[in-house]
């Protein structure tokens, strides 16, 4: 096998990765049947009309590299309006915890990956009517962000005003075969400026109803089919 053959395979095992839709993370069922209201502090919002308020609820996961797709599932605490204020979506990772519950009302700082996702660029599927909170939906969108490898805490957040709106929450999941590779039952809320008084991070102890799709760096796997060719020319010899 040479070494064209085998840097063939290699970008082949990235489109397979690219195709297999949050093999990083999966926190939501289709029909949304696992999700509840997040017990305790479950906002999550980024507000430019009360910055203190803003905060989300970060989750443990292990990226491969790059991540392309991310969805989430949130109730909207006022239940006659939908998604349509919601001027675009915060998304942000971070090495630990303790790095989010510093990120600032923006929820960029100490972040490893963060980006201002548009609302054009965001689909929404309807989970359920009124809840807990409000009416639920799920948000899905494609990106690519450079985490690096290794365990990483995601925090994403609508970014609209509180006063044309009102809070947003984000659910649990309540199926721990849906896990994926994180930790069980460690989220944190997070409040960068504690406008709720409640401190900038606040143990949850769920598992918030995230969804996230990783591949690996191209630069990694072009590294792993040079190694590989050196390995079948070691072994022609």
């Amino acid at each position: 096998m040479n070494t064209k053959t085998l840097l063939s395979l290699s970008f082949a095992a990235v489109a397979v990765a690219a195709n297999a839709q949050y093999n990083s993370m999966n926190h939501i069922q289709p029909d949304g049947a696992n999700l509840i209201g997040t017990p305790g502090f479950g906002v999550m919002q980024v507000f430019p009309d009360f910055p203190d308020f803003s905060g989300t609820v970060v989750d443990d996961f292990v990226s491969a590299g790059i991540v392309n797709k991310v969805g989430v599932a949130f109730e909207i605490g006022n239940p006659s309006l939908n998604f349509a204020n919601i001027q675009g979506w915060r998304v942000s990772y971070w090495n630990s915890a303790a790095g989010a519950a510093g990120s600032g009302a923006d929820l960029t700082g100490n972040t490893v990956a963060t980006e201002l996702v548009a609302t054009s660029r965001v689909t929404y599927t309807e989970l359920f009517g009124t809840g807990a909170f409000g009416r639920a939906f799920k948000a899905e969108m494609d990106v690519t962000h450079n985490t690096g490898a290794g365990v990483k805490w995601i925090g994403m957040a609508p970014v609209l005003e509180f006063t044309n709106n009102g809070q947003t929450f984000i659910l649990s999941a309540t199926n721990p075969a849906l896990l994926g590779n994180g930790t069980a039952n460690n989220s944190v809320g997070v409040n960068p400026l504690d406008g709720f008084g409640l401190g900038a991070s606040i143990p949850v102890n769920t598992n918030a109803a995230y969804a996230v799709n990783s591949v690996p760096e191209p630069a990694t796997m072009i590294a792993l089919g040079a190694g590989l060719a050196a390995l079948a020319a070691r072994r022609r010899k």
